[in-house]
This record gives C-alpha cells, sequence and structure tokens, in this order.
C-alpha cells in the first residue's frame, strides 16, 4: 500500500471498458488531477482534455490491443499537452500492461506513468558538457582518454590519437601503471 500511494510515478487502474477505478496520489502531483475528477470516467476524457492529439490516439489505440492479446505497450518521452514544471514541459512515459482475474479473465489495465522531465533535462545537460569539452580541447589541442581499471585500458580519444599519431583502428596497450607503456609524442 506504501509503495501504491507514495510512489513517485502515476499508478491507475483501467477496467475492461477503458473506465477509471484507481489511481495513486501521485495522480494529482502528474497530472494535475484527482482520482475523484477520473473515477467512472473514460480514458478518452484524461487524455483528450492533458495529452497531445498524437499521444491521446496512441494511448486509446493500443489500449484495446493489450486488452485482447495480452501484450504490453511502452510509449516513451510524450510531452504531456500544456502541463508545465518549473523546469518546462513535462515528459512522461507511459507503460500500458493488462491485469487478470485469478481464473485468467481480463479485469482491465494497469497503466504507469513516470515524469522523464529530469532525465531529459540530465541528458540535455550531458550533451552541452560533451560538446564543451570537445570544442576546449580542440581549442588546447589536447585529448582525453578514459582509464577502465578493470581491464587497464585506456580509449582514447580521437584528437589524442592525432596527437600521438596512432591510428584508430590500433589497439593502446595496457598502463600496468608505466608511463613508458604509452607511446611518446611523435
Amino acid at each position: 500500500r506504501v509503495c501504491f500511494e507514495y510512489s513517485p510515478i502515476v499508478i491507475m487502474f483501467v477496467d475492461a471498458n477503458l473506465l477509471f477505478h484507481r489511481a495513486n496520489n501521485t495522480c494529482a502531483s502528474i497530472l494535475g488531477t484527482t482520482l475523484d475528477q477520473l473515477e467512472g470516467r473514460h480514458l478518452a476524457h484524461l487524455l483528450t482534455r492533458d495529452a497531445t492529439a498524437e499521444l491521446a490516439r496512441q494511448v486509446l489505440s493500443l489500449s484495446p490491443k493489450t486488452l485482447n492479446t495480452g501484450t504490453p505497450h511502452n510509449l516513451q518521452g510524450w510531452a504531456i499537452g500544456d502541463l508545465q514544471t518549473t523546469q518546462g514541459t513535462m515528459f512522461v512515459d507511459w507503460e500500458i500492461r493488462r491485469v487478470d482475474t485469478a481464473d485468467g479473465e481480463d479485469a482491465g489495465l494497469l497503466m504507469v506513468l513516470s515524469d522523464v522531465i529530469q532525465k531529459r533535462l540530465g541528458e540535455h545537460a550531458l550533451q552541452q558538457s560533451d560538446e564543451l569539452r570537445r570544442l576546449a580541447a580542440a581549442a588546447a589541442q589536447v585529448g582525453t582518454f578514459i582509464y577502465e581499471p578493470a581491464s587497464q585500458r585506456h580509449r582514447w580519444s580521437p584528437e589524442l590519437r592525432d596527437l600521438y599519431g596512432i591510428p584508430t583502428d590500433e589497439r593502446i596497450p595496457p598502463a600496468h601503471g608505466r608511463t613508458n607503456s604509452i607511446p611518446r609524442m611523435r
């Protein structure tokens, strides 16, 4: 019960007729609505109100397929209409799974929605950081490497290989803690 009520993801139960029956407390913070406003309403109500038209079409077409076949569906990185957070538009991953009763009858769907805006922001920051690193390395005419302790190997950037005159297909020997195993700059 604690996991259901306080999980940082939305967990919703929709019956075989695509009517809402239950959602956890996170529903209000991620979707801006509560179960009181959803209970007994068709899935299309929420989707046409909060989701983009493309997402609504996709969820409404995949939900009956999931009910009929039992095949789960994942929809990743969907913008939720005009819902905004302090970081910008909210992006949500949807997972749709069929729920069966103990005797194998279709009970409905379990829908899990995860806010992935932090993941998107992190990916964007990492991309910007890598671009800045490349620009700085090019301006300073230096290269970089990543040392892998398990294999005692270095992964050299193309810039570092160029500085030492090592072709990209040539293997760099493990360092073994000795500086003389690294080729001298040519």
